[in-house]
């Protein structure tokens, strides 16, 4: 068999869900701080398009957890 051959999954098997999850963002979904101090609990304030793209991205996958 190939090693590029790939089985087929069943379109009525469900996608398995992930034990553990983890996503890499940036502290630029903080915005500026100016040296200072930032922490997961202070509210994003992104100032260019990729911070905003990260902040999308985080809000995703907090939106898919909980479901």
């Amino acid at each position: 068999m190939p090693r590029s051959y790939r089985r087929p999954v069943p379109i009525s098997t469900p996608p398995a869900r992930p034990v553990r999850f983890c996503y890499i963002s940036t502290t630029g979904v903080y915005g500026d701080a100016a040296g200072g101090w930032r922490s997961e609990t202070d509210l994003p304030a992104p100032r260019n398009a990729r911070a905003w793209r990260r902040v999308d991205a985080e809000r995703q996958l907090r939106l898919a957890a909980q479901r």
